[in-house]
């Protein structure tokens, strides 16, 4: 298929008229491509299930959460807690820490959550003897 261009997969996105076949094969290159958020897109034009349950693994697996949280505000009934969990879990490994920080929050698994705001967060002052407080 020829490639769009940012103004052409809009009026594509856009359009109240469309070729579903046309937006599935699109929809399916940005998949092979990993282009998540845009295959989701497409395969939610066209209300593809089976389309948005690979995005779906595809990011959990990668620890995604900003195409998770698209898929689930506008489908909520195909995401779930042990979703975010496991993506949390993901992006974890992957030592996408801030990630698994949203993604542990959305799961409800607080001490999660500390354990990768931990692993993130830089100490608030320096260590060593300079650290100490001058006196006055």
């Amino acid at each position: 298929m020829k490639p769009l261009d940012s103004l052409a997969k809009r009026d594509l996105l856009a359009a109240a008229k469309f070729d579903a076949e046309e937006v599935r094969q699109y929809a399916r290159e940005f998949l092979e491509q990993e282009h998540y958020g845009e295959a989701f897109e497409f395969f939610w034009k066209i209300r593809d299930d089976e389309g948005i349950a690979a995005v779906k693994s595809a990011v959990v697996r990668l620890g995604d959460p900003e195409v998770l949280w698209r898929i689930e505000h506008l489908k909520p009934e195909a995401v779930s807690e042990e979703d975010w969990g496991n993506c949390a879990r993901s992006a974890m490994q992957l030592e996408k820490f801030r990630s698994a920080a949203y993604a542990f929050g959305r799961a409800g698994d607080e001490a999660g959550k500390a354990e990768a705001e931990k692993a993130f967060s830089l100490p608030s002052s320096p260590q060593g003897p300079s650290a100490a407080p001058r006196p006055a």
